[in-house]
């Protein structure tokens, strides 16, 4: 009796010690992995609301009043007769009139 109470002496408080670092290692882990996913979750809304903040930034440039706008401040005006081109003619280039 006196041998296997030596034995759970010795080896009771090592278990708890082994179990103490190993709970302090796990917790440190999760600890870290927390930080970790709480950075991915700020960057996930951050990229969220720069999408949305692009999409209606697209919407508003084409808008049909701002193309307007910007096509009259190029120097675009209404045309008064309309020129169509098919593929039968032959290119001015190629011509041999000459």
């Amino acid at each position: 009796m006196g041998k296997v109470l030596g034995y759970i002496t010795i080896v009771a408080p090592a278990v708890a010690v082994v179990l103490f670092v190993t709970q302090m290692i796990v917790g440190n882990e999760l600890t870290r992995d927390a930080a970790a996913l709480s950075h991915i979750e700020e960057r996930i809304v951050a990229t969220t609301w720069e999408n949305e903040h692009m999409g209606e930034q697209i919407a508003s440039y084409s808008s049909f009043f701002v193309l307007t706008k910007k096509a009259k401040e190029m120097g675009f005006v209404p045309t008064s007769s309309i020129v169509y081109i098919s593929k039968d003619q032959i290119p001015v280039a190629l011509r041999s009139d000459r």
